[in-house]
């Protein structure tokens, strides 16, 4: 992501929960529609290109579940964290 917030308040985590599940919405997209195409395949030896995108259907489904694990604890995050006191002198609520 180009933009990193400075500050980390709860709606910029919330804002990031967001980008990752858009990600993970992505990825899943990605992996149903190769995975729709590619597993059931048989290729032969011959067919090196079709054995090399099966293969790339594992990886996008593991990059899939790293988005959505990254999604989940940014919202474990979120929700335990939005109504914290401030750091140093514990009266503001942020």
């Amino acid at each position: 992501m180009g933009f990193l917030p400075v500050v980390s308040t709860p709606r910029c985590k919330l804002d990031l929960a967001h980008a990752d599940s858009v990600s993970s919405a992505l990825w899943t997209a990605l992996f149903g529609l190769f995975g729709n195409i590619y597993i059931k395949d048989k290729p032969t030896p011959e067919q090196k290109g079709q054995i090399r995108m099966k293969n790339a259907v594992w990886v996008d489904l593991v990059n899939m579940l790293l988005w959505l694990i990254t999604f989940a604890y940014g919202l474990v995050i979120w929700f335990r964290r939005r109504q914290t006191r401030s750091t140093y002198t514990g009266r503001a609520i942020v």
